[in-house]
């Protein structure tokens, strides 16, 4: 809403909503709250408001990707699986300001081709043909995000064809999709060393500035200025942070030296939102740069911003 979208442009969706969360999104009017559990049904249905929901549905299927990626499958946190649906239609039967409209699930993040997809839909267009002889006919279907970089989207919408019942819309969530190239992270090589024969690059950028390399193990494109001569090698390129998975990852760089600028690309989502303050160091400046202009976006954060909130009790003093 502060980026100037209407609420009824708004799914509201996520693990574990507060009370004034859902309070908030019922009353300024949601296109729909996309409900994970059934305590959000019983929270929602005692408000004054009428409220639009779907229901988030863990179809239990597997994707082709990180561990920590996957959001559909058996033993995963995310949605209701069969049982809890028809317990959620119960609830919903029963609280007349609540209307189902759609339905949702999300497979997962990094994923390359359209066959999950696929079988979500048919998967979700199979249960709203259910509910619609039940009494609950719906407006959409919500097959999520994940899509990762060069995602073939005219297979996926050839595949759709015939398989979404008719009245029913199709939605997707491309927001990594979107932003993802709109970002890069810009870092300075501190040190070039080598360790049991292994040739490290030490830079000044750390997983508590760019989460995904330690976190999922991503591995992002990279540039090296000044772009020197001479043979390429593999360098590790490795950070500050006393953690052994603080590493961007193997490159085959330009001999590398102190002083270079290293820039990973394609870090516009999940880069500066899962940045922390961990180890005790500052969060980098956000610069934007608009038609070959740099416009500092926020401030590079200072060793007083980290302190600035701390409160010493009396009986310490």
């Amino acid at each position: 809403m502060k980026a100037g979208f209407n609420p009824d442009q708004i799914l509201f969706t996520g693990t574990g909503k507060t009370q004034s969360e859902l309070k908030l999104a019922a009353e300024v009017g949601v296109h729909a709250i996309v409900v994970e559990d059934l305590r959000e049904l019983q929270v929602l249905a005692g408000l004054p408001w009428r409220t639009a929901v779907a229901l988030r549905v863990n179809l239990g299927l597997e994707t082709k990707t990180h561990p920590y990626l996957t959001t559909s499958a058996v033993g995963t946190k995310f949605g209701l699986d069969l049982d809890g649906v028809t317990a959620a239609l119960e609830q919903v039967r029963r609280a007349p300001r609540l209307s189902l409209i759609g339905l949702h699930t999300h497979l997962g993040s990094q994923l390359s081709q359209p066959t999950a997809y696929l079988s979500a839909v048919e998967n979700l267009a199979k249960l709203a043909g259910e509910l619609a002889t039940l009494g609950f006919p719906l407006r959409f279907l919500d097959v999520g995000g994940g899509f990762a970089l060069g995602f073939p989207f005219a297979r996926l919408a050839e595949g759709l064809r015939g398989k979404v019942p008719v009245g029913l819309e199709i939605y997707v969530e491309p927001g990594r999709y979107v932003v993802a190239e709109a970002g890069c992270l810009i870092t300075r090589v501190l040190s070039v060393k080598e360790v049991h024969g292994q040739r490290f690059a030490i830079v000044d950028a750390g997983m508590n500035d760019f989460l995904r390399p330690a976190l999922y193990g991503a591995h992002h494109p990279l540039l090296a200025f000044p772009c020197r001569e001479g043979e390429a090698m593999e360098c590790t390129v490795a950070s500050p942070v006393c953690e052994s998975s603080d590493v961007f990852g193997t490159y085959l760089l330009p001999p590398p030296e102190a002083g270079d600028i290293l820039v990973f690309m394609n870090t516009g989502a999940y880069g500066f939102s899962m940045a922390s303050t961990y180890n005790s160091r500052p969060r980098p400046a956000e610069v934007l740069v608009w038609h070959d202009r740099p416009f500092l976006m926020r401030e590079r954060e200072t060793l007083e911003d980290l302190v600035r909130g701390e409160v010493v009790p009396d009986c310490l003093n």
